[in-house]
């Protein structure tokens, strides 16, 4: 989950959109597969803006609808990491890296992705340097299921079995 306040997300969705930072050229519209259509395919979210995939995240969270992580996730996708009902699939990759604008590294986006992750995923990140540069640092879906992010397969075994 999300470390912020309310108020204190208002205050950074201000800053963030005064900033709007990018992670690459992409756009988070393809980004958010949804439960019903997730598809188990090698899909390649390359991220995008920073801004966008805050703003895209916390519209999702509040549906309280299913985020499936699936394929491979780079960048600014990684924020969908700290959504309240995301999940990932064992096979998934996750990349990360630093924001930038222009190739220039942003403090401020690189904070704002750190901040989206659950903690465990934060102290992983921080121990590894996966934010501290534009190189890629790569984490499976196995290895983020063990630091406590929800498996999807976990979830739909158990929702064949309540049937």
């Amino acid at each position: 989950m999300f470390p912020f306040t309310r108020r204190n997300w208002t205050l950074l969705t201000a800053v963030v959109v005064a900033a709007n930072v990018a992670c690459s050229s992409a756009s988070p519209s393809a980004a958010f597969s949804l439960d019903g259509n997730s598809t188990r395919g090698r899909q390649f979210d390359q991220g995008g803006s920073v801004l966008d995939y805050y703003e895209s995240t916390h519209t999702v969270d509040y549906r309280a609808q299913r985020t499936v992580i699936a394929g491979i996730c780079a960048s600014a996708c990684t924020m969908k990491l700290g959504m309240r009902n995301a999940c990932i699939e064992p096979e998934a990759t996750l990349l990360f890296h630093q924001a930038s604008s222009n190739g220039i590294r942003s403090e401020l986006g690189t904070r704002v992705m750190l901040y989206a992750y659950p903690q465990r995923i934060q102290r992983w990140v921080l121990r590894n340097g996966a934010l501290s540069s534009s190189h890629m640092t790569a984490l499976s879906g196995q290895e983020a299921i063990a630091m406590g992010v929800q498996s999807c397969r976990t979830d739909a075994r158990i929702r064949l079995t309540e049937r």
